[in-house]
């Protein structure tokens, strides 16, 4: 399995599909950050209740001017109805057909032909600030990133 993208690296440019509109992450340069939470499938206990975390949170991270992204390589009508489901507002990206986001991010795992359970959190310059690579605790993700952001909102 390929080494994930580092802190300090300039993140790919890539583009996540959200029903028929679609998503870059170029979109929110210069003006928001953005917190790319890849995980395996939709409608997963783990990913459930990492999802509910970050829904939890989302009016802090708004307040940190900071996108919320969470991307698998399900289709999007099963995201959707995850998304709905779980009670969640946040982007739901599909990286469906061809996994070119996962790939970009080094978190496919061609074994099992899904992501691993990695979040990336992003500058609004473009730079990836931090990366929690915890397929087991479901909170850290959402708690360890909304620290990250609030650090960069001070400076």
């Amino acid at each position: 399995m390929a080494d994930l993208l580092q802190v300090g690296s300039n993140c790919p440019d890539v583009t996540f599909r959200q029903g028929r509109e679609k998503v870059s992450l170029s979109d929110f340069l210069g003006d928001k950050n953005v917190v790319i939470a890849f995980y395996a499938a939709a409608f997963t206990g783990g990913w459930e209740r990492e999802l509910v975390g970050f829904q939890q949170k989302l009016d802090e991270f708004a307040g940190c001017d900071t996108e919320i992204i969470a991307c698998s390589t399900d289709l999007y009508p099963a995201q959707r109805a995850f998304a709905e489901h779980c009670g969640v507002a946040f982007r739901m990206g599909s990286d469906f057909p061809g996994h070119q986001a996962t790939k970009a991010f080094k978190v496919y795992d061609e074994q099992r032909e899904t992501n691993r359970r990695v979040t990336y959190v992003i500058d609004k310059s473009g730079v990836i600030r931090h990366v929690i690579d915890d397929p087991s605790d479901m909170g850290r993700h959402s708690e360890e990133s909304l620290q990250v952001v609030k650090e960069l909102v001070k400076g």
